[in-house]
C-alpha cells in the first residue's frame, strides 16, 4: 500500500499514526506496524498507538475500563500535540477515536498524511 505524503519530510520529525482499531481483527495491529515501518524508513520519529497502549495495558487484559481508556487517550493526545504530522490509515473515517485524534491534530496545526493509493 503506497501512501500519499504530499510533504517533504525532514529526518527526526514526529508523526502520530491514527486509524481504526476496535472491531477489527487483532485491533488492526498489522496496519499500524506496516505504517510504522514505512515512516521509520523515511527517517521519522513515529508514535504508534498500538505500542503506546501495550506499554500501559498488558496483553492478557481483554477489556479495559473506560477510565483506563480515557487515561491512555489523554497521553496519546499530548503526543499528537507535539508532532508535525498525523498519518491516517485507511478506514480512519469509520473510527471515532481516529476522528478525535484528527481534530486534535488540526487544532495544533499538524500536517495530514493519508495512507492509500497515490
Amino acid at each position: 500500500m503506497r501512501s500519499v505524503i504530499p510533504y517533504k519530510t525532514m529526518p527526526g520529525e514526529a508523526v502520530y499514526i491514527a486509524g481504526p482499531m476496535r472491531g477489527r481483527p487483532y485491533n488492526n495491529e498489522q496496519a499500524f506496524f506496516d505504517a510504522e515501518e514505512e515512516l521509520v524508513n523515511r527517517g521519522l520519529l513515529v508514535f504508534n498507538p498500538i505500542r503506546i497502549s501495550r506499554s500501559f495495558i498488558p496483553d492478557e487484559v481483554l477489556a479495559i475500563s473506560p477510565a483506563m481508556l480515557e487515561k491512555v487517550m489523554e497521553i496519546e493526545k499530548s503526543l499528537i500535540e507535539n508532532c508535525v504530522y498525523i498519518y491516517l490509515l485507511e478506514g480512519w473515517q469509520d473510527s471515532v477515536g481516529a476522528k478525535k485524534e484528527l481534530e486534535v491534530a488540526l487544532r495544533h496545526g499538524l500536517k495530514v498524511m493519508l495512507q492509500g493509493e497515490g
